[in-house]
C-alpha cells in the first residue's frame, strides 16, 4: 500500500510539473517562433494599453490549486493501476 501510495504521488508531481512548468515553456516557445509583429498597428496598440487598460490581473498559482491537483493525479493513478490489475487478472 505504502509502495502505491509513494508511486501515485511521483506521478502526481510529474503530471503538475509537465502542467505548470513543461507546458508554458513549450507553449511560450511556439508562441515565440511564431509570433509576427504587426507594424501599422503596434502604435494604436500603445496607445491603447497606456490610456485605457487599468489594472492587470497577476494570475498565481496558490497551494489549494496544487493541493488538489496532487490529488487529482494521485487519483488519475489510483484509477490506472485498478483498471491494469482488472484486465490482467481477467473479468470475474
Amino acid at each position: 500500500m505504502v509502495h502505491h501510495l509513494k508511486r501515485a504521488f511521483i506521478f502526481s508531481i510529474i503530471i503538475n510539473l509537465l502542467y505548470y512548468v513543461v507546458v508554458p515553456i513549450i507553449s511560450g516557445m511556439f508562441l515565440t517562433h511564431f509570433y509576427v509583429p504587426d507594424v501599422v498597428n503596434a502604435y494604436d496598440n500603445v496607445k491603447y494599453l497606456q490610456n485605457e487598460v487599468e489594472f492587470g490581473v497577476i494570475n498565481r498559482t496558490n497551494f489549494s490549486n496544487i493541493l488538489l491537483s496532487l490529488l487529482a493525479g494521485i487519483g488519475i493513478y489510483g484509477l490506472l493501476i485498478t483498471t491494469i490489475h482488472f484486465f490482467k487478472k481477467g473479468r470475474p
